[in-house]
């Protein structure tokens, strides 16, 4: 499905104000019967916002979140027009053929706690209170970027943005991840020389 001239506009302008250049969309071939996911082309400046050694099924679903970046917020939408917060993660992490469930409720289980906000990783949802939600029990969601960065499907009337963590910090409830963060290699074990590994 294009895009229209007002909704790549928009997502110009909502990405110029954190300094980036707006994704082009694409389809991907799919066969018949399976959901046709639009993915954004490659930018440098998009890719700079995500670290490298980001586990690739992460990097799918950042791509799909910022490839939604200017799209209309619209309550219990889970795109492909337009999202609310919960939806964005969905349609985000589905683009990954990973489940989280579509509502915030339902994310807030899925995958391990993050301890920290400085443990946080590319892909993990934050939680905060938002409009309709206590500390307790979390009413809005975003995806953590990396480099500092949320991209969240706001509230009625604006659209999905990026925004930066610190906006968020204070008000943090809950972070959940759902693709481990790889294990550091293991070193091998050492064998002497003209020896036997025991």
């Amino acid at each position: 499905m294009p895009r229209s001239p007002r909704v790549l506009a928009c997502a110009a302008t909502v990405l110029a104000v954190v300094g980036l250049a707006a994704p082009a969309a694409r389809a991907q071939d799919a066969p018949a019967g399976v959901e046709t996911v639009y993915v954004p082309e490659p930018t440098p400046a998009l890719a700079s916002l995500v670290p490298t050694g980001t586990d690739a099924a992460i990097v799918r679903v950042l791509w799909f979140a910022l490839d939604a970046v200017g799209k209309p917020y619209a309550f219990g939408a889970r795109g492909p027009d337009s999202f609310d917060c919960s939806g964005l993660v969905d349609a985000a992490y589905r683009a990954a053929g990973l489940r989280v469930g579509p509502t915030t409720e339902q994310q807030q289980t899925v995958g391990t706690a993050v301890a920290s906000v400085a443990d946080l990783a590319p892909g993990d949802l934050v939680f905060v209170p938002g409009a309709d939600g206590t500390a307790q029990d979390p009413g809005h969601v975003g995806l953590y970027l990396g480099n500092g960065l949320i991209v969240q499907a706001t509230h009625t009337g604006d659209v999905v943005r990026i925004t930066p963590l610190s906006a968020w910090s204070a008000s943090i409830a809950v972070i959940r991840r759902v693709v481990p963060a790889p294990a550091p290699p293991i070193a091998p074990a050492r064998v002497p020389v003209g020896g036997t590994r025991t």
